[in-house]
């Protein structure tokens, strides 16, 4: 079978992997060291692309790729290319048992099918999920993802290692599908969060932060740090996470006046912290209540006197180890140090002052001792990038050190020995403010932990970085052109006899020209000189031509049009680009920003510049302590806790994490699966039918998971009545299929042949089936977005249109022991679907209970409708579950009872056939940031913007007319009703409307009334004004809105 299974793997052959797999093929076995080495070695002299992308990989290393490629290569290219031990080698038989009985066969086999691999088996299986991302096998490595012991982990890393490999190429293209692979890595590691996250948030918290030894002991926190997960760190489970860290033990709602105190006498009085600030006294064991006569005991009295002592001590250690302590105490350090440093350059040395010589050796100890620690903390990351000295940071660090000892000492020997030498003095002052640059670019970095400032700061680093330099480099060429062409346009040559004035001719024509791009022309005081300077005989060297006047204001002219207007401009915009689009990002890098502030803080010693000096010296006795008595302390993080001492709880979490897994990417296959069954016969590209699935197939399977088996909807499957819902759901779709298929026919049969012909109708021979297929095309939802908000409008009268069982919701309370909803699946293009915002934080779903293993009732979590029940489950046609915010247009028209003959209110309704009548509506998706009142007004304006623009392409009338009326129309008085919850056709189980109306009162007598009608009819209705007193039968949401409204009138 081995054989076999490697020619699947070469040839790619998933389908083949997926049945070995599903028939209880030990995969985990299977990766031995032998076949992994076989693997690569094949793959990397072949000249596919999968091929090229290894050699690419194993070249990143070695010059040239050896003839058999082992382990140890790719281990030793692994780490070169990620910066770090990527897989740890175990080799170790300590049994760990994966769940795969999750993946193959019933419960009651379970036993049979727990594949008890060792340590060593999962390290050979991580290796093959390398070999099948390298060589871009996705939809193998997709597959092997879900048999990883640890999905999430996997997934993350994943998610790195192609986001590495994407800077090994150099087209663009290849760089971008690489990073598309990746983010869908990381949507898989982020579902699985929110899974766990809305199950159990402690455990959730414990999975965080847990050291995983498969992956080079990181913990995922770590991993989503290192691989630049942006989603998975912006997600609610690591900010909570971190808020908990940040604080350490303190209250979370602590008084700010008492912690600044407490930081007060944290420096003078350590012991009066306790005291001071607050602390969150669940954290700590509360301490026994002994009774009078126990008191009484001198032995009980002393053990709780030794609790009380042991407890305060731990505060005020638990004080100083929280980041938000550490961040105040290095915040105020910098900035004291750049106050002194700045007032200690402004001064001359002073040998024979004692307080001037305090206060250099002040500054020197406090550059000594943030340089050492800032080395010292780099050398304790293990798992920093390219080794100590190759991160950035450090290497400026080291700079700015050498800098302050190069300036001090100049200062120093000029100050001694009187040299009188104005460059020696001048080069210690450059040097010396170089290196106050390391504290405020510190300052900088401390600053950048606060949400609003921290996305700024990355603005500019990128608009410095990515925008400014290429602009720098086309500017200086523009400015080094005109000048060269200036000079030899207005000027005579030189002679070689005088070989500085043509320079220094240039030399100025260059500083003038630089200050004439950013506005200092001078163009009249340019155009004497010039003129000035005109040759008077032909032998004159350097004077200008006679003619120079009229060539200085045309190159003039052209210099600035092209400096001062487009280059500027185009600076401009560039800027304006890059600032929105880390705008929409800037909730993720602020919150990848905290992340990395937090870790740095925590890996620096407590006390801040110069103080750490104290914090040194214990750390030399501890590691003397240490080295005498060989004892080995096991590292600290709040970002990775290991549970080598407590495996059988490591084996629970791993276990548990799996599990929630398992039922989210079971959701998601059984999603996509459904999705995919509704989706046929929409998009039919040209060809036959083998050739479209063929293609399908090969783009789009890689990014769907393997069929799993969800215990949830298992066991909900059987405790149903399958027969008679899968009868019900299957009329239903008839029904709905042919509803669609003549009301399609009916409402095309006025159109003309050519009419049918342009929308793919071929008359007499169309069946039900692809006539339903146009005819949910032709009925999709118009979704545009406006001002961060995205809108839905049915373009259709009967586009909302859903089955119901009930015609009244049933309340929640009632009993109906027989109640089981149709699953009801609408097809795709029927739905509003939103766009991408990237200002968007997962929304926590609701859920209805919570499933257990032990009970004999199983639900699923899911949002319940406020209203009841009406036998729909799911959302149906509505875009999201849960509320659904809904906005109705009700335009009316004033009336006059003194008006002869007396003037009725009307208002504008749209009426078709065979259903009750409405009133123009739309869907609203709110970003985060929007409070959902303030921009009602607003959302409203672009509904009648976007129909206006529809009824102009229809032709009722010209895109200046429904401009004007529009901007009639809202300036008229406006009333905003929040109506909530209401009844309507289109809710469902697990999804409803919210519905706020908007009044907006016009004059009857004005002339656009008859031009709104022809705005906001869609197709199936017509607009018309009726009477406000004697309505048609309404729909029964929008009656609720408008009585609300008239009740508000009123």
């Amino acid at each position: 079978m081995t054989p076999f299974v490697k020619s699947c793997l070469l040839a790619n052959k998933v389908q083949f992997i997926h049945l070995l797999a599903d028939i209880g093929y030990p995969l985990h076995t299977f990766a031995t060291e032998k076949i992994m080495e076989e693997l690569f070695t094949v793959e990397a002299h072949k000249k596919t692309l999968g091929g090229q992308n290894l050699q690419m990989f194993l070249l990143s290393y070695r010059s040239k790729v050896p003839d058999i490629v082992t382990i140890n290569l790719v281990r030793a290219t692994l780490r070169k290319v990620m910066g770090r031990h990527c897989f740890t080698s175990l080799e170790t038989h300590e049994v760990y048992h994966h769940s795969d009985f999750l993946f193959h066969g019933a419960v009651q086999d379970r036993n049979s099918m727990i594949c008890t691999s060792s340590l060593a088996d999962e390290n050979g299986f991580q290796y093959l999920f390398v070999w099948a991302l390298v060589t871009k096998r996705f939809q193998i490595a997709h597959f092997l993802l879900l048999h990883m012991t640890e999905i999430c982990a996997a997934a993350l890393f994943a998610a790195e290692f192609l986001r590495q490999m994407a800077h090994l190429h150099c087209t663009p293209s290849e760089r971008e599908e690489l990073e598309r692979v990746a983010i869908v890595f990381e949507d898989t590691a982020v579902g699985i969060l929110t899974e766990c996250y809305l199950n159990n948030m402690e455990t959730t918290m414990v999975l965080l932060v847990m050291e995983r030894p498969a992956f080079g002991k990181l913990s995922a926190l770590m991993l989503a740090a290192r691989g630049y997960s942006y989603k998975f760190m912006e997600h609610s489970a690591c900010q909570e996470y971190m808020n908990r860290v940040w604080l350490n033990t303190l209250a979370h709602k602590g008084n700010s006046l008492r912690f600044v105190v407490a930081l007060i006498f944290g420096i003078v009085c350590p012991l009066a912290i306790p005291f001071i600030v607050e602390y969150d006294d669940s954290k700590y064991k509360s301490l026994q209540h002994e009774t009078k006569e126990e008191f009484s005991n001198f032995e009980v009295g002393r053990k709780r006197a030794k609790r009380m002592v042991n407890t305060h001590i731990r505060k005020i250690c638990d004080f100083y180890h929280a980041p938000c302590v550490r961040y105040s105490y290095n915040l105020l350090s910098y900035v004291l140090c750049l106050m002194i440093f700045t007032v200690f350059l402004q001064y001359k040395w002073n040998v024979d002052n004692s307080f001037w010589i305090g206060l250099e050796v002040f500054i020197s100890i406090f550059f000594l001792t943030e340089t050492v620690e800032l080395v010292r903390s780099t050398f304790s990351d293990r798992h920093s990038r390219g080794g100590l000295f190759c991160g950035r940071s450090t290497q400026y660090a080291l700079v700015v050190f050498v800098c302050f000892l190069l300036g001090t000492t100049l200062q120093a020997l000029n100050a001694h020995y009187n040299f009188d030498v104005n460059g020696l003095e001048q080069l210690s002052r450059a040097c010396l403010v170089f290196s106050a640059t390391g504290p405020f670019l510190r300052l900088l970095m401390l600053f950048s932990i606060n949400q609003n400032i921290g996305p700024k700061l990355q603005m500019i680093k990128h608009m410095l970085k990515k925008d400014m330099l290429p602009f720098l480099l086309i500017l200086i060429l523009f400015w080094l052109m005109f000048s060269v062409v200036f000079v030899t346009v207005i000027y005579r040559p030189g002679g070689i006899e005088d070989p500085s004035s043509p320079m220094s001719l240039l030399s100025n024509i260059l500083r003038r020209n630089f200050f004439q791009m950013f506005g200092e022309f001078d163009s009249e005081e340019n155009l004497q000189n010039v003129i000035h300077r005109t040759c008077t005989n032909n032998s004159q060297n350097l004077c200008s031509y006679s003619n120079a006047a009229y060539w200085i204001v045309a190159l003039q002219s052209v210099f600035t049009l092209m400096t001062n207007l487009l280059l500027i401009n185009l600076l401009i915009a560039i800027f304006t680009k890059r600032y929105d689009r880390m705008e929409a990002a800037s909730q993720k890098l602020w919150a990848m920003q905290r992340y990395l502030m937090m870790d740095s803080l925590l890996r620096q010693a407590a006390l801040p510049a110069p103080l750490v000096l104290f914090s040194h010296i214990g750390l030399i006795f501890k590691a003397i302590r240490n080295r005498i008595f060989s004892t080995v302390e096991e590292e600290q993080s709040p970002f990775r806790k290991s549970f080598r001492g407590n495996p059988a709880r490591e084996r629970q979490l791993i276990h548990w994490e799996k599990l929630r897994a398992v039922i989210y990417l079971a959701a998601v296959v059984e999603e996509n699966h459904d999705t995919s069954e509704t989706t046929v016969g929409f998009t039919a590209p040209e060809g036959t039918v083998g050739e479209r699935s063929h293609s399908t197939s090969h783009s789009n399977s890689w990014k769907k998971a393997h069929r799993l088996a969800n215990p949830v909807v298992t066991f909900r499957e059987v405790l149903k009545t399958a027969e008679v819902r899968s009868s019900l759901e299957q009329k239903i779709s008839t029904i709905h299929d042919n509803v669609s298929f003549i009301r399609n026919m009916l409402g095309k049969a006025h159109e003309s042949a050519e009419s049918h012909y342009n929308r793919g109708l071929s008359a007499p021979n169309t069946s039900p089936k692809s006539a339903h297929s146009t005819e949910s095309l032709a009925n999709a939802p118009m979704v545009f977005s406006s001002d961060g908000h995205w809108l839905a409008v049915y373009t259709v009268f009967s586009g909302d249109l859903a089955p119901h069982i009930f015609d009244e919701p049933v309340p929640w309370e009632e009993p109906l022991p027989s109640y089981h909803p149709i699953k009801w699946r609408p097809a795709p293009q029927c739905v509003p679907e939103w766009g991408a915002q990237e200002l968007e934080t997962p929304r926590v779903r609701q859920r209805l209970s919570i499933w257990s293993a032990g009970s004999s009732n199983v639900e699923i979590y899911v949002a319940q409708n406020p209203g009841g029940r009406v036998g729909i489950r799911g959302r149906g046609l509505l875009p999201e579950l849960g509320p659904n915010y809904a906005y109705l247009l009700i335009i009316g028209a004033h009336s006059d009872a003194k008006a002869s003959p007396p003037i009725k209110g009307q208002v504008l309704i749209l009426s078709g056939a065979h259903r009750p009548a409405q009133f123009p509506w739309f869907l609203c998706k709110h970003p985060t940031a929007c409070d959902m009142d303030s921009c009602s007004r607003a959302v409203a304006r672009s509904f009648c913007d976007k129909m206006s623009d529809v009824a102009a392409q229809r032709g009722d009338c010209t895109e200046r007319e429904n401009n004007t009326v529009i901007d009639e129309l809202w300036s008229y008085p406006t009333s905003v009703v929040k109506v909530g919850y209401a009844a309507d056709p289109i809710n469902c189980d697990n999804a409803w409307l919210e519905i706020t109306a908007i009044r907006i009162n016009i004059p009857t007598a004005t002339g656009n009334n008859v031009k709104l009608l022809k705005m906001f009819r869609t197709e199936g209705c017509k607009a018309i004004w009726v009477d406000e007193n004697n309505m048609p039968k309404m729909r029964t949401s929008h009656l609720k809105a408008f009585n609300s409204c008239k009740s508000l009138m009123n």
